[in-house]
C-alpha cells in the first residue's frame, strides 16, 4: 500500500513542479521575426544592395535561448552604374540557416548574440552577349555560417549579421524587423 502511494505523491509533486515552470515563463515560445535592410558585400566591385529575411523561432530555457530557422536573400548590384549591357553584373544570395539567440535578459529591452550554419545559393549574373534574349547565369551552393548581435524592444527587432560563405560572397547585413507573437504571457506566477 506505501508504494502506491509514494508513487502517485512523486508523480504529483513532479507534475506541480512542471506545471510551476510553465507559468514561470515570460514569454510566448514561438515567434516569427520579419525583417529588411541592407547587405554590405565584402568584395570589392560590388556596392551592397537589399535583403529580406523572415526567421520562425521557438524558445527554450527560461527564455533566454532561441533556435529557429532563418531564410534571407540579398540581392546585391554592381558598384559601377555602366550603360554597356554585356559588362553588367549582379549577384543574389538565397539562405536557409539553423539559428540560435542567446538573450541576456528578460525585460522590455533584450540585448542577443546568436549565430547559425546552413546553405546559401548563390546567383551570379554576368550580362548579355550580343544578340542572346537572357544575361549569363551562374548558379552553386555553398554551406556557410553567421554571427550577429542586437535587441528586441517589444516587437521591434534590430541586428547586425556577418555571413561567412566563400570570399567574394561573404556579406554584412543591417536590419530592423517586427517580431510576431512571442510577447509577453500575461500570466503572473504567485512566489
Amino acid at each position: 500500500m506505501k508504494k502506491p502511494l509514494i508513487i502517485l505523491l512523486f508523480v504529483l509533486c513532479t507534475r506541480s513542479a512542471f506545471a510551476q515552470r510553465i507559468w514561470d515563463r515570460e514569454f510566448k515560445p514561438f515567434k516569427i521575426d520579419v525583417s529588411a535592410g541592407y547587405a554590405m558585400p565584402r568584395a570589392s566591385g560590388e556596392k551592397g544592395g537589399l535583403l529580406f529575411a523572415m526567421e520562425p523561432k521557438y524558445a527554450f530555457v527560461g527564455d533566454q535561448l532561441s533556435f529557429g530557422l532563418r531564410l534571407e536573400a540579398a540581392i546585391l548590384t554592381p558598384a559601377e552604374d555602366t550603360s554597356d549591357i554585356s559588362t553588367q553584373q549582379s549577384q543574389a544570395n538565397g539562405s536557409a540557416i539553423l539559428t540560435g539567440d542567446y538573450y541576456f535578459n528578460n525585460n522590455d529591452f533584450r540585448p542577443l548574440l546568436g549565430g547559425g550554419f546552413g546553405l546559401y545559393s548563390m546567383m551570379n549574373e554576368t550580362g548579355k552577349e550580343e544578340g542572346a534574349l537572357l544575361p549569363n547565369t551562374n548558379f552553386s551552393n555553398r554551406f556557410g555560417c553567421m554571427i550577429r548581435g542586437g535587441f528586441e524592444w517589444g516587437h521591434l527587432r534590430t541586428g547586425i549579421e556577418y555571413n561567412f560563405v566563400t570570399n567574394n560572397a561573404s556579406y554584412m547585413g543591417f536590419k530592423v524587423g517586427i517580431i510576431l507573437g512571442g510577447g509577453r504571457m500575461g500570466l503572473i506566477s504567485a512566489d
